[in-house]
């Protein structure tokens, strides 16, 4: 079998995952592309199971997505994922592009992984998977270093959630597509009757378990009048779980 550098995966909007206003929602998105990700890595040899032999797991650190235009419902589109090599020797990167039928570029997104290992739940070195990916050199969706926020501590909250059973994956921990679920539903409904994402950051602090609460605090960025901080802080380990930045397009919502 010739391995594939990049992976391509034809998919459309399906109507279960867009919201009112008939468009696909940005965790929806966010959830095809880390989709796409795990069955390219297990097209290249580090599919679940065999990580687990191994006692590795692959687990996504941050992620960074900017959205060009939203497909609406049943639109086709075309998802193309690949690995572009380690960054800050630390984190194994990949891109994500996402295209219209017509070729436009609907997201750009680039991601930092890292090794852990599953049963001591510690970070392992990138030497530890003893082999390659494709170098994919030169080829970027999104060329962006992947850096930390830091949000302040004072942020106003807008919610508390709770890692219920439907939150919780494979590995025992909040799913990384629902942070940014708990994130739209910080913002409220009348945040996206009046806008949506120009682009997001999210960063993984700390795995959310089973049981835990989070508190999801969110203001105004110095920056500018259309950029947002963000923080998931777990009230049950009181330390912070996920820190977050995102530009906003459109109306800002009265309630922000």
């Amino acid at each position: 079998m010739t391995l594939q550098p990049v992976w391509i995966v034809q998919t459309r909007a399906s109507a279960h995952a867009c919201d009112f206003n008939r468009r696909w929602k940005p965790a929806a998105m966010f959830l095809a592309m880390l989709e796409a990700a795990s069955d390219h890595a297990a097209h290249l040899g580090f599919d679940f199971e065999a990580m687990q032999a191994r006692r590795m797991s692959w687990v996504l650190s941050r992620f960074r997505i900017h959205f060009h235009a939203f497909p609406v419902m049943n639109e086709p589109v075309t998802l193309q994922t690949w690995p572009c090599g380690l960054q800050q020797r630390l984190f194994f990167t990949r891109d994500f592009l996402l295209t219209g039928a017509g070729g436009q570029r609907l997201a750009s997104a680039t991601s930092a992984w890292v090794l852990i290992d599953p049963v001591a739940r510690r970070m392992l070195p990138p030497q530890a998977l003893q082999a390659s990916l494709p170098a994919n050199e030169g080829r970027r969706a999104l060329d962006w270093t992947l850096e930390k926020i830091n949000p302040p501590a004072d942020l106003p909250e807008r919610l508390q959630v709770e890692a219920g059973y439907s939150a919780v994956d494979v590995l025992a921990h909040a799913n990384s597509a629902r942070y940014v679920e708990w994130l739209c539903d910080a913002l409220g409904m009348e945040a996206f009757e009046r806008g949506n994402f120009a682009w997001l950051q999210i960063n993984f602090v700390r795995e959310t378990r089973p049981g835990e609460r989070l508190s999801l605090r969110i203001g105004q960025n110095g920056a500018g009048p259309t950029d947002w901080v963000a923080e998931g802080y777990n009230l049950s380990a009181s330390t912070r779980g996920f820190e977050a930045a995102f530009g906003w397009q459109g109306d800002t919502p009265a309630s922000l």
